[in-house]
């Protein structure tokens, strides 16, 4: 950045009522005028030639005329950075500003008598127009009235630094004062930037984009009369006026991130170098005329962690529990800008203007969107912006303008007829202009005069005249694409499905279709936008008055395209035709005053799964147990829990997508011995095959064949495949110490013992059982589900077997949950425990809920082992109580587990 420095003697010293002052060491006891240098990026209007050659007013800080030995920081404060300006006799604005980047305070507002405060119809610096004419006695007295900061206090930026921290407003500017006028040649503003560092963040690391620049409207005279600042401002915010200097900065309306609501640390660091450090690129520090730079003992914190050894500053950006939302104070609600199509036909120098940026300017409207322009519209060019200062004789029938006075924004003369050529005309919207509601919207790609012919790909855009919050920008509530004539009505079928854009200047919005408008090649279909007052500004305000609905037509021209969609907004429960029951059902819940669908909450549940529920009740106990898998010389298998085991019902959906977070098992006769594995693994699934208990009427299994496949089906056909979902290692091998003190009761007063399954440290390991992602389907040789053990007698649960899907085709939520245990060869376990099980039916050995392959002693006395890693097929076990002793066990039985 740079600063053009001016200067011109001899400097007058005058306090407010114009009376020659020989010092001014009072704070803010006088004013200075003379030419002093203007700060990049400032927006002044072009040069009135009645005042071309008036001197301008500084206000004098206390100061050591830039000799001090050592240089303080003796505050720091924020407000609103404007541009002060006078009117004249006639009780226009005085179109140049008396005052560039003067930070006044945020609740200056508009009052009729003493201020007016203007927002410009494109982004840049708001203007504070006094009433009263600039050699009026009173206008220096309403200045000073005027200013004034919001203090911040002194405090650091690291852990240590306890708070509450001082919090500035997002887009305001904050000015640090010093004691003593400040070193602003052309290498020092040069360097500026890199001598004030703003950073933000979590802690405050990150370089903040904002303005650094010298105050031109506070400071002193050096002792050869020559004026430089004692402050320094800091502009949180880059407008797009300010991009024109060229800023090396993005485009920046908002300012300041946002603090989080939840934190009480700073996340904004102001930090000033006191020391030069080639390595870390610090070449330069802010210092007074002699050259002195701040003091390290004089200025509060200083990170003495860094060779540059910076004074600190620390404090927090607004939020929305702030006063403001975290904002300026704003009372004004924002205004929907229209802007019309026009051309420039000719321009040439106002009489009497000497800046060479005020002309008498002709031009054209495009388009039916014509209206009589009024002071502060504005007229693009292909290098910018001019702003009507005088409207000029128009629109005649013709749409032609004749004779408007414009002022070129910015510092620089601008070539008359670099002005001619197209251009938009931007003006505020008034209920009261004769113009049709389409001329306040634009297309992207440009449609027709003024909404007709428009691509069924465009957008859909309109404007204000400041930036909006982005939270109050809520797809098809704030702003809207509805199929049909404007009044027609809206509902999830004529609502076009989108997205909400917000430009780089944060006030503009465009509605992005998904796809392309339903268009048939031939034929113009009306569509229509609403906007709607949800939308506000940064500081929550709602805007004044805006358009009915505004209707467009596509151009027939544009190859057909078939488009369209359903759009719920969860206002009800009940939003598509026919009405009568809801429209969605799931695992969530309707938020219906704040339009959303949320998930449910986590909640940790213990489900029994044992004889307290309807269908184990039915299955026989087998007192003894069994001691699989805690079997010393090794086992692998697999055992099935079925939702109605668990007491769920198949449509219960409360009881989908369940993430299984702990298992347990219950002891037979409740009792318990310590025992000690080296290796235990436990592997989760959906299974494959849902084992079906249900009898014919002799008693008999109907379908033996639907549970587990034993030999010589390998293990791995009992799990559901499917890439969603596939077998989960939940608890990898290792450790598994089984202690009688973990014995617990469940919720239905069964005894239970923990599998290994996140008992321990580390993060948890969860499966998502029933889980409605999955699109496998299984239940092979089964009755469907509901299952025929629900239905009929004694239990009827269920109306009627397999009416929600039939053999093969059970989704998740009807699979089992398929558990398999891995037990390696332990040199120290000693395999006392058994688990308790029941018989599923008594009548059959089928269908399966296990299969199986354990170490055991067989025949003959040899001792067999199993490794899990290898047995791929189910063999069975060895039974010591047969005849003789260690005969082969079936590899798949139908014992079910209790847990």
């Amino acid at each position: 950045m740079t600063i053009q420095t001016r200067t011109q003697a001899p400097w007058r010293v005058l306090d407010a009522r114009g009376l020659l002052l020989a010092t001014f060491a009072l704070w803010g006891a006088a004013s200075v005028t003379a030419q002093h240098p203007r700060p990049s990026g400032a927006t002044p209007l072009a040069a009135n030639p009645r005042v071309a050659e008036r001197e301008r007013s500084f206000f004098p800080d206390a100061n050591l005329r830039g000799q001090a030995s050592q240089l303080r920081l003796v505050r720091m404060g924020w407000g609103r950075l404007v541009d002060v300006h006078a009117i004249d006799a006639a009780g226009d604005v005085d179109p140049e500003p008396l005052f560039e980047d003067f930070v006044i305070r945020q609740d200056v507002t508009s009052d009729g008598v003493d201020y007016r405060l203007f927002q410009s119809r494109i982004g840049g610096a708001e203007r504070l127009i006094v009433l009263r004419e600039a050699d009026d006695p009173d206008f220096l007295p309403r200045v000073r009235a005027a200013k004034g900061l919001v203090p911040v206090a002194v405090k650091g930026d690291d852990d240590g630094t306890p708070g509450p921290f001082p919090v500035v407003a997002r887009n305001a500017a904050l000015v640090c004062v010093f004691d003593d006028l400040l070193d602003d040649s052309r290498a020092a503003t040069a360097n500026l930037f890199d001598n004030v560092r703003v950073r933000a963040g979590y802690p405050p690391e990150l370089p903040v984009p904002a303005r650094v620049f010298y105050d031109p409207n506070h400071g002193g005279l050096d002792p050869s009369g020559e004026f430089h600042p004692t402050r320094v401002v800091i502009d949180f915010t880059i407008s797009e006026v300010e991009q024109m200097d060229p800023s090396p900065f993005p485009l920046n309306p908002i300012g300041l991130p946002e603090s989080d609501v939840t934190s009480d640390r700073p996340n904004v660091s102001v930090r000033f170098p006191t020391e030069l450090d080639f390595a870390s690129g610090q070449f330069s520090r802010l210092s007074n005329l002699i050259g002195t730079p701040l003091s390290t003992t004089e200025n509060g914190p200083v990170d003495r962690g860094l060779p540059t050894l910076p004074v600190v500053r620390g404090m927090r950006s607004g939020n929305v529990s702030d006063v403001n939302r975290g904002f300026l104070q704003d009372m004004k609600p924002p205004r929907l800008l229209g802007e019309f199509s026009a051309a420039i036909t000719g321009a040439v120098r106002a009489p009497g203007d000497t800046s060479g940026r005020v002309f008498l300017v002709n031009f054209d409207f495009q388009s039916l969107c014509a209206v009589a322009a009024m002071s502060g519209d504005v007229l693009t060019y292909a290098g910018g912006f001019v702003e009507v200062l005088q409207p000029g004789l128009g629109p005649n029938q013709m749409g032609q303008v004749r004779g408007a006075r414009v002022a070129a924004v910015g510092d620089d003369p601008v070539n008359p007829n670099v002005l001619v050529g197209p251009s938009r005309f931007i003006t505020l919207y008034r209920p009261s202009l004769p113009v049709d509601e389409d001329c306040w919207v634009s297309f992207t790609p440009r449609g027709g005069i003024p909404a007709t012919l428009v691509d069924p790909s465009s957008l859909v855009q309109v404007r204000f005249n400041e930036p909006l919050a982005r939270e109050s920008l809520e797809v098809y509530e704030s702003l809207r694409l509805i199929e049909g004539v404007a009044g027609s009505g809206v509902d999830p079928r004529t609502l076009v499905p989108g997205e909400l854009l917000q430009g780089g200047d944060a006030a503009s919005v465009a509605y992005a279709p998904a796809l392309p408008l339903d268009h048939t090649s031939g034929v113009g279909e009306a569509y229509h936008i609403e906007l709607t007052s949800e939308v506000s500004d940064l500081a929550g305000n709602a805007p004044g008055a805006l358009p009915g609905p505004i209707e467009f037509t596509l151009d027939p021209a544009a190859p057909t395209g078939r488009s369209g969609g359903v759009v719920l907004r969860f206002e009800d429960s009940d939003e598509l035709e026919p009405l009568g029951s809801p429209d969605l059902r799931g695992q969530f819940f309707f938020d219906l005053d704040g339009g959303s669908i949320g998930p449910r909450p986590v909640i940790r549940n213990d489900f029994p799964v044992d004889r307290g529920n309807p269908v184990p009740s039915l299955m026989i106990p087998l007192p003894v147990g069994t001691g699989t898998p805690l079997v010393p010389l090794g086992a692998k298998q697999q055992a099935a829990w079925r939702y109605a085991d668990a007491g769920f019902q198949l449509l219960d959906e409360t009881k989908h997508n369940l993430d299984i977070e702990h298992l347990y098992w219950t002891p037979a006769g409740g009792v318990v011995f310590s025992d000690l594995v080296e290796q235990f693994e436990i592997r989760l699934s959906h299974g494959a095959r849902l084992p079906d208990e249900a009898r014919t009427p002799v008693l008999l299994p109907r379908v033996p064949q639907s549970g587990l496949l034993g030999a010589p089906s390998p293990f791995a056909e009992n799990v559901l495949n499917d890439p969603e979902s596939p077998q989960q290692v939940v608890h990898p091998a290792g450790n598994y110490v089984v202690d009688p003190s973990d014995l617990s009761v469940s919720s239905s007063g069964s005894l239970i013992m923990p599998y290994p399954l996140n008992t321990g440290p580390g993060p948890s390991q969860t499966f998502t059982w029933r889980d409605t992602a999955v699109l496998a389907r299984g239940g092979e040789n089964g009755l469907g589900v509901p299952m025929g053990i629900e239905v009929g007698p004694p239990l009827f649960l269920e109306p009627e077997v397999g009416s929600y899907a039939g053999e093969g085709e059970v989704p998740s939520i009807g699979l089992p949950l398929l558990m398999e245990f891995r037990m390696f060869p332990s040199n120290t376990a000693i395999g006392f425990n058994f688990f308790d099980v029941s018989l599923a039916i008594n009548s059959s050995a089928r269908p399966n809920f296990r299969a199986f392959s354990a170490g055991g002693v067989g025949t003959g006395g040899r001792t067999v082992t199993v490794n899990p890693d290898i047995a791929t097929v189910p063999r069975g076990g060895f039974n010591p109580n047969s005849l003789p002793p260690g005969q082969p066990t079936m590899s798949a039985d139908n014992l079910f587990y209790i847990g």
